[in-house]
């Protein structure tokens, strides 16, 4: 009998291990401290399953909610939920997260749904439950919008693979139905472990030899071409490996053999194989990098890193097909136009090439060049961006994962590791989501933010001309800016808890921020928060007061409506952007710089300078002096030198600048005053730096 042909090894395959490693270390990131609770473990499991859920669509939003008590003769087990949605239906959460290398078995698996289900028995039967807020807000919600409730689903995620057939069973009028999330679906779903240089092709193992191509680009210019064929049973090869991670950059998937074309090139497979190369237009590809050389005189491609099929998906994937039918694809030759861009110039390129080469199934004009650069963009913002201490930077997860698997390729032993989260750490992670939130928010449509991440993401992108004018680019300003916004935004989730606010916290969050933009509007200076890389104790108390009164007028004109969809209404903003909020003092984020503490004379009275650590040679050791004292062994002269030297070399911010004004003021009146503790914080770094560059030197 003839030897079968080797199983191809798929490129996910590959990757599902990795992928199983970076799902621990992000559970790993949510918990604090070195020993945890099971039940720690699996709410931590549960936000991060539920994170990649919502942004694959599975369900509209994931509220924690970890609950695993006893209840009567019942257990009750959920991890978190999604609020009941228009359609009537009840999203709970459940996990089992282990590291045993087992499965999930029928049995397991219908005791953790019977578990899950069991909350809404016993909410309507007024068992008592943990008194913890979130359990509260989600009691009260089922309570409140018990009469909607048509459906219960319950999801049960695994970092194991399940092995049971899902449930469905109907009570009166209420149905209930489970849904999984394994491993494999959760990686199936993650589109983030596999990248373009991952993509791979070295035709020295796949054929043994270089393939002959033709290249016809001239020297100068900025891409190169090669012309070139390849075999139906290659092409088989690659697409079985790699599938549709080689169309990340088209425009389109296949669009299965419906229709005409498809149709005839399956039926030139069957009759005519010889003629495909004949009647097919062929594919238009691009490499990041192609490696090409000569054997026996004939200029050959030898290896290709981040293949991308641009133009001819479906001539790829019918080929495929009509390999699992059965069919003979061995005769069938494709022609090949490859090209190398330069990533300068990769987002110019890609979309016209596909506009223009595709006249085998028509194309709707849906542009997503903006949409792609927009967040590439951003990516490299965070990448080259430094906090103002120099140390550290925000990490912009483009893809969910991108930060785990950064961790992974970066931290290969235990220095490395800990460096990666000193410069990046996990505290100053945020993602596309998030920064749609924040945006938004902060532009005066928490309503927007309240449909749920995903659906404010897709608002956000459909508006991005708002956020980012047409035909211009994220700049350092607008980075900046919304890492500051991201802060505020952070900072008034910790003030709306710190109030002590029961219920629908997330939505007083984004009002509250709404109304922060609103009451301050363009005298809030985004540049002071970035320095600072917090908001001041005066912000946040004012948030902390105004907490309540927004909840309060939130609550009241639902007038007995679902709250929770009551805050997704315009009508809701128009409520709460009304209601009148005390102030008793503007905070310095918004006050004119003129009267900003940071940069007025401390009217504390002076002390005598402290003496630094003089070493055996006479020298001053910087690192021996605390901040204060740093700034005062610095005459004018020295901040003058700081000064022109930080107009000449760019390297100080406006605020920075200021700060430095500010020490000179103090330097010329003999340092009567000490600069304030933040003062000397901001100044302090400053100094480090340039005498680090011998700028100055202390005396």
């Amino acid at each position: 009998m003839p030897s079968q042909p080797q199983r191809i090894l798929t490129i996910e395959e590959e990757k599902a291990t990795e992928f199983g490693k970076r799902l621990d270390v992000e559970v790993s990131d949510r918990l604090t401290g070195n020993s945890h609770s099971e039940d720690e473990v699996q709410a931590a499991f549960a936000e991060v399953a539920g994170a990649y859920i919502v942004q694959d669509g599975g369900m509209p939003e994931f509220v924690p909610c970890s609950i695993n008590e006893k209840v009567g003769r019942n257990r009750v087990t959920v991890r978190g939920y999604s609020p009941i949605d228009d359609a009537g239906t009840l999203r709970l959460v459940t996990t089992a997260y282990r590291d045993d290398g087992g499965s999930v078995g029928s049995s397991e698996f219908d005791s953790l749904v019977r578990f899950a289900s069991s909350l809404v028995t016993a909410v309507e039967a007024e068992r008592e439950l943990d008194e913890r807020p979130e359990v509260i807000e989600l009691v009260r919600h089922l309570r409140d919008e018990g009469e909607a409730l048509r459906e219960i689903r319950v999801i049960v995620v695994s970092n194991l693979r399940i092995n049971a057939d899902d449930l469905e069973a109907e009570s009166g009028s209420r149905r209930y139905r489970s849904e999984q999330y394994d491993i494999d679906r959760l990686y199936r779903i993650s589109d983030v472990t596999i990248r373009r240089s991952d993509i791979e092709l070295d035709f020295r193992k796949l054929l043994g030899r270089g393939v002959p191509c033709l290249e016809v680009s001239g020297k100068d210019y900025n891409y190169k071409t090669y012309l070139m064929t390849l075999d139906g049973e290659t092409l088989y090869r690659i697409f079985e490996r790699y599938g549709s991670k080689l169309y990340e950059l088209n425009l389109r998937s296949y669009l299965q053999p419906k229709t005409g074309v498809n149709k005839k090139m399956l039926e030139t497979i069957k009759t005519t194989p010889v003629r495909f190369l004949a009647y097919n237009n062929g594919i238009c590809a691009t490499a990041d990098d192609i490696e090409a050389g000569l054997e026996h005189g004939q200029t050959v491609i030898r290896k290709l890193v981040g293949f991308q099929i641009v133009n001819g998906a479906q001539t790829t994937s019918t080929i495929h097909r009509a390999k699992k039918a059965g069919d003979d694809v061995s005769q069938i030759h494709v022609s090949v136009k490859l090209t190398r861009v330069d990533s300068a110039d990769l987002e110019e390129f890609i979309p016209r090439i596909t506009e223009y080469a595709n006249t085998q199934n028509p194309i709707k004009a849906a542009d997503l060049q903006s949409n792609i650069k927009f967040h590439r963009s951003v990516e490299l913002l965070s990448e080259s961006t430094w906090c103002p201490d120099g140390d550290s930077r925000w990490f912009y997860e483009r893809a969910r994962g991108a930060y785990e698997a950064a961790y992974l390729r970066y931290g290969t032993t235990p220095k490395k590791k800990r460096e990666f989260r000193e410069e990046c750490p996990k505290s100053q992670k945020f993602g596309k989501t998030e920064l749609a939130t924040y945006l938004v928010a902060w532009k005066g449509e928490p309503q927007k933010v309240c449909l749920g991440a995903q659906k404010n993401f897709n608002y956000f992108m459909n508006k991005l001309d708002e956020f980012v004018p047409a035909g211009q680019e994220p700049d350092g300003k607008f980075y900046r800016d919304a890492v500051s916004i991201g802060m505020i935004y952070d900072s008034a989730a910790r003030a709306v808890r710190k109030a002590a606010i029961p219920a629908y916290r997330a939505q007083i969050t984004a009002y509250l921020v709404a109304r922060c933009a609103a009451e301050f509007g363009a005298a809030f200076r985004l540049d002071r928060v970035w320095s600072e890389q917090e908001i001041s104790d005066e912000l946040f108390e004012l948030m902390v007061a105004w907490s309540p009164a927004i909840q309060k007028s939130i609550v009241a004109s639902a007038d007995g409506q679902n709250v929770t969809e009551w805050c997704k209404k315009e009508a809701c903003w128009e409520e709460v952007r009304t209601v009148k909020l005390e102030m008793r003092e503007v905070p310095p984020e918004a006050l004119p710089e003129d009267k900003d503490p940071l940069f007025s004379i401390a009217p504390a009275p002076a002390k005598e300078a402290p003496i630094g650590k003089v070493e055996s040679d006479g020298e001053i050791r910087v690192g021996s002096l605390d901040d204060v004292e740093l700034c005062r062994r610095l005459n004018e002269y020295a901040w003058v030198k700081i000064a022109q030297w930080g107009a000449e070399t760019r390297t100080l911010s406006d605020f920075e600048r200021k700060i430095v004004a500010t020490m000179q003021q103090m330097a010329v009146g003999g340092w009567r005053r000490d600069p304030s503790p933040k003062q000397a914080k901001h100044a302090g770094r400053i100094a480090r730096r340039a005498i680090d560059r011998d700028v100055v030197r202390p005396t």
